[in-house]
């Protein structure tokens, strides 16, 4: 198994938006258009939408990944809830209301193609060299993904109105 270092802080950040007014269709178009733009692979794991009375229930799982070297690669998870979801009229634009709940997980993966797995002997290794041979290069590189993970969370907070800047 690939050894993976967590890179968003606490392990997943959250984002949530209770009963309030957002893009839809901006918020999920972002998904490809973010990972055109940082050079990631993009993948839809999951899109369902259940209607009921009280307005559509969406579930959606994204997978970005990026092979950064033979050695690492950035993986970022990103799931989207929506409850209750109707659509409104605001002004001259046709948007919708609902609960809005996301979770980004972030993780560096080294060894990612398993190469150092087949031996007791050559894990030790790995874990040498990724601990102390590397370290600083290692602490580098995941810093460029922390930086890539909390840009994503700020375009997602742009679309739902959560301007942290």
């Amino acid at each position: 198994m690939s050894e993976n270092w967590p890179i968003t802080e606490e392990g997943i950040l959250v984002i949530r938006k209770k009963h309030g007014v957002f893009d839809f269709k901006k918020l999920y178009k972002l998904g490809k258009i973010w990972a055109e733009e940082n050079k990631y692979s993009w993948h839809e794991k999951l899109f369902t939408d259940k209607v009921s009375s009280l307005g559509h229930e969406i579930e959606v799982e994204w997978e970005f990944t990026k092979k950064f070297s033979a050695f690492v690669k950035f993986q970022i998870e990103v799931k989207v809830w929506i409850l209750r979801m109707n659509p409104i009229k605001a002004g001259e634009k046709n948007l919708e209301k609902g609960e809005v709940e996301i979770t980004i997980k972030s993780e560096m993966q080294m060894d990612y193609r398993m190469n150092w797995e087949k031996k007791a002997f050559l894990k030790l290794l790995r874990h040498i060299y990724i601990h102390y041979v590397k370290k600083r290069y290692f602490n580098k590189v995941a810093g460029a993904l922390w930086i890539e993970t909390y840009d994503l969370q700020d375009k997602i907070k742009e679309i739902l109105e959560q301007f942290t800047r």
